[in-house]
């Protein structure tokens, strides 16, 4: 028989992708269900919120991941991720502090996940 069945594919990709070849990896079926199949962030919770809120998304392949916070006039208040991330769901807590740790006043705050080609923005409110 030829054809690759799905899995086959799958763990090819993820042999290409992550540089481990020759059978080094080994993946379960239920590491194959794990892994997300289209980007998605979630809304925070709790929104609206007091002190910390969480934020939840999935990546579907090895990305260039940023997580950043504006606030309602687009200034850039702090950035929790940067860098590669694999293909997978993440979740971050953000304590309503700005890069310097201060707190940042009650209002409404945006946050924007971008994954290579792939972004989603989140409105979300602070009350104290």
């Amino acid at each position: 028989m030829n054809s690759m069945t799905k899995i086959d594919k799958l763990i090819k990709e993820v042999k290409n992708e992550t540089g481990f070849l020759n059978g080094q990896v080994t993946l379960s079926s239920n590491d194959i269900a794990s892994i997300p199949k289209y980007f998605q962030v979630k809304q925070n919770y709790p929104n609206p919120f007091n002190a910390i809120t969480v934020i939840e998304y999935t990546i579907p392949k090895r990305a260039n991941t940023t997580l950043k916070i504006y606030n309602s006039l687009g200034e850039l208040i702090t950035i929790l991720e940067n860098g590669i991330k694999e293909a997978g769901s993440y979740r971050i807590e953000w304590d309503g502090k700005n890069f310097s740790r201060n707190v940042v006043s009650s209002g409404v705050y945006f946050y924007v996940v971008a994954a290579d080609n792939f972004y989603s923005v989140k409105k979300m409110v602070l009350l104290k």
